[in-house]
C-alpha cells in the first residue's frame, strides 16, 4: 500500500520536473484542481470522491435492557482519488486509485501518445 501512495505521489510531483523552461502554471478549480502551463504544454487534473457511511441509533430504556446499548458508527465506504494530465502537448496519462475496505486497488490507468507524424496516435 504504502509503494502505491508514493507511487501516486511522485507521478504527480514528477509532473512539474518535465517543465524547466517554462515555470508559470495557473492554477484553478473546475471539478477538481487544474494545473496548467501558461503554454499549455503542461497540464494536471488531481480529483476523487470520498463516500462514507453513517449510523446513529437511539433506542429506549426498555430495549436497552433487553439487547443491549448501540453504538453510532462512522466509516469511510470506498475512497477514490485520481490524476490526470498532459506532458508536452502529446503525452496524456490518467492513474485512479480505489481505497475500499483497507485495500488499495489500481482502478485505472494509461498512456496516450497522440500527435505522431504519419501515424497519428497510439
Amino acid at each position: 500500500m504504502k509503494k502505491i501512495i508514493l507511487l501516486f505521489i511522485a507521478a504527480n510531483f514528477g509532473f512539474f520536473m518535465f517543465a524547466q523552461e517554462e515555470p508559470s502554471f495557473n492554477t484553478y478549480w473546475k471539478n477538481g484542481i487544474n494545473i496548467e502551463s501558461s503554454d499549455d504544454a503542461f497540464k494536471l487534473k488531481l480529483g476523487g470522491r470520498i463516500q462514507y457511511d453513517m449510523a446513529s441509533f437511539w433506542e429506549d430504556e426498555g430495549i436497552k435492557d433487553s439487547i443491549g446499548t448501540s453504538v453510532d458508527v462512522i466509516e469511510f465506504r470506498r475512497v477514490r482519488l485520481y490524476s490526470s494530465g498532459q506532458i508536452y502537448h502529446n503525452i496524456k496519462y490518467k492513474l485512479q486509485f480505489d481505497f475500499v475496505a483497507g485495500d488499495v486497488k489500481l482502478n485505472d490507468a494509461y498512456v496516450m501518445i497522440t500527435k505522431i507524424p504519419v501515424i497519428g496516435f497510439l
